[in-house]
């Protein structure tokens, strides 16, 4: 009997151990890839670069993508879609895997040929991970291991897209956008005022500002404007000097 309780209290410490260093294991990319793996008659895709022309996402954070699969020939059938990514769920939440992770991922569109094709999930195993346990994924359709068939099976001729948003990443996916530079230039007419007795001049010289994007440009309006004033204060001490 007291050995018995000590392997069970060995068994627990090892699954706790065990449980632990896969939590350790896990940690969060700067970016995850999604990859439209598709069986569709001899056109088969289940890792990037399969199908020559097919794009993948690159998954920065919450927001919603893109992928596809260019078939390499037409076929009368589609046996699986599923997205598969490389994100760790073990590294999102509480660490205790999918259902603790706090991921999720919602198919937006399906189209085949660039034709919308009646998208009815996710039903009961859609959403789960891939082989290894650990890594997203999404089954749209697979007639093969999970049973699932959100889309029904249907003819294509050249290619098969799925828009989708994710969520639970916890940032916002970075937008590729860069802003131009920009310019604006004012310039006020030099004025000269004379006032007959007091036998001044006063010269209000031009002035140019410049507002460029980036820290560098911003510097160089500064200095532009530190020349300027060096410059009317020089033509004011000369005038004055002169009178």
């Amino acid at each position: 009997m007291k050995f018995g309780k000590i392997f069970a209290a060995c068994a627990a410490a090892a699954m706790s151990i065990s449980m632990l260093a896969v939590t350790a294991s896990a940690e969060k990319k700067d970016s995850n890839t999604a990859v439209l793996c598709v069986a569709a008659g001899t056109n088969q895709q289940w890792k990037a670069g399969d199908l020559a022309g097919s794009t993948d996402a690159t998954i920065t954070g919450d927001g919603q993508y893109t992928v596809t699969a260019k078939l390499a020939e037409a076929t009368g059938s589609i046996e699986l879609i599923l997205i598969s990514t490389d994100i760790d769920v073990f590294a999102y939440g509480d660490g205790t895997g999918l259902a603790g992770s706090g991921l999720n991922l919602k198919v937006d569109s399906v189209k085949v040929d660039g034709n919308a094709i009646a998208y009815n999930g996710p039903s009961e195993g859609a959403f789960t991970t891939n082989d290894d346990g650990t890594t997203l994924r999404m089954n749209i359709l697979n007639t093969w291991g999970n049973s699932v068939s959100d889309i029904a099976s249907t003819a294509a001729e050249s290619e098969i897209s799925v828009t989708f948003t994710i969520t639970g990443l916890g940032t916002t996916a970075s937008a590729d956008t860069t802003a131009a530079a920009t310019t604006t230039t004012s310039a006020a007419a030099a004025t000269t005022t004379t006032s007959a007795a007091a036998g001044t001049t006063t010269t209000a010289a031009a002035t140019t500002t410049t507002a460029a994007a980036g820290a560098a440009a911003g510097d160089a309006g500064v200095a532009v404007v530190a020349a300027t004033l060096a410059l009317a204060g020089a033509a004011a001490f000369a005038a004055r000097k002169k009178d």
